[in-house]
């Protein structure tokens, strides 16, 4: 949302965001010019505007890698140049998202206000009254407190 891309025109952000959307794990985005303004739902000539100022050098750019350029041309398409660099903020991103589902997964803390000798009447009441799902947690925590401990 930084980048200087975000002053340009709607056009030539949207064909920027297609790019990126398209590209694969080498940074390539096979497609021809018209098979792009349609994926990127956009007037041809302003396809071809938008990758020609995306083949550009840009003044304002803040990396200064290959002067700002954002895309280079192939035989079949184009390559993101700095791919690499949006790969890694990916790797980071999913890392960041797989460690929150382990969280999740892993939580089992449960807070009971209950003496221990009287935990099998509360989940019984709480199975009577519809209550499974606590009732079923409250036992998985049991079961591993218990394996934590060489049982109880």
């Amino acid at each position: 949302m930084d980048s200087s891309v975000w002053m340009e025109s709607k056009e030539t952000r949207l064909v920027w965001i297609t790019l990126l959307a398209m590209k694969d794990r080498a940074g390539v985005v096979v497609a021809s010019p018209i098979g792009l303004a349609h994926r990127a739902n956009v007037e041809l000539e302003e396809c071809v505007r938008a990758l020609d100022k995306l083949l550009s050098p840009d003044p304002y750019s803040t990396s200064g890698e290959f002067e700002g350029r954002r895309i280079e041309k192939l035989n079949m398409g184009w390559r993101v140049l700095n791919h690499e660099k949006y790969r890694q903020s990916d790797k980071r991103i999913e890392w960041a998202v797989r460690k929150r589902e382990d969280r999740e997964r892993n939580k089992t803390t449960v807070t009971l206000k209950i003496p221990v000798g009287e935990l099998a009447d509360h989940v019984k009441a709480l199975r009577l009254s519809g209550k499974t799902a606590e009732a079923d947690k409250i036992e998985k925590a049991l079961k591993k407190a218990s394996g934590d401990f060489g049982g109880l």
